[in-house]
């Protein structure tokens, strides 16, 4: 049902009216906010904007799904609250990156529900906003962990199984794998 929600939000362009107070408070606390997944300098908020330019920068760096956009607004909501609440969080963070986060929190709905990465963020996008919230909490607490395991599946080994064959596998996958010892079988 949120996942409907979302997408109707999306598709009438709708927007927070607490974004401001949401970017203001991130600013407050002297962090800059990214919008998107990648780092840019255009996609970054240094200083207070308004209202317009924030949904401006949603539009353009967010994705082209409109349920991410709406997504990005609610985390966007969640940072500003809990940098109010809980500053300790973001110690050594210079740049609070909503892509970033999204990916991480993603990352740990799958490794929590055992789920492959396309099918959890669907199933983030039917979660309802306190459970969302709870997730970036989660996350931000043990950022350093959300970290290795976003990059533990992204990362690939390669192994020489003799005879000029080469095994690749993701990292979780190592501790399975066979070694070039062991033949692979199928």
């Amino acid at each position: 049902m949120c996942s409907v929600v979302r997408r109707a939000a999306g598709l009438l362009d709708k927007a927070s009216p607490q974004l401001v107070d949401a970017v203001t408070d991130v600013m407050l606390h002297q962090k800059q906010l990214g919008i998107g997944r990648a780092y840019a300098r255009k996609a970054t908020l240094q200083r207070p904007a308004g209202r317009e330019t924030i949904i401006d920068m949603i539009r353009r760096f967010a994705g082209s799904d409109e349920r991410e956009r709406i997504l990005t607004q609610e985390i966007m909501l969640i940072l500003g609250s809990l940098i109010t609440r809980r500053p300790e969080l973001f110690d050594g963070m210079l740049t609070l990156r909503v892509g970033h986060l999204l990916l991480l929190i993603t990352t740990h709905l799958g490794r929590k529900r055992r789920l492959p990465q396309e099918q959890t963020f669907d199933q983030l996008l039917e979660l309802p906003p306190h459970q969302v919230a709870e997730l970036v909490e989660v996350v931000l607490e043990h950022y350093q962990e959300s970290e290795n395991a976003l990059l533990g599946l992204e990362a690939l080994h390669v192994s020489d199984q003799g005879g000029g064959i080469k095994r690749v596998t993701f990292a979780e996958e190592r501790a399975t794998a066979p070694t070039a010892a062991e033949p692979v079988t199928n």
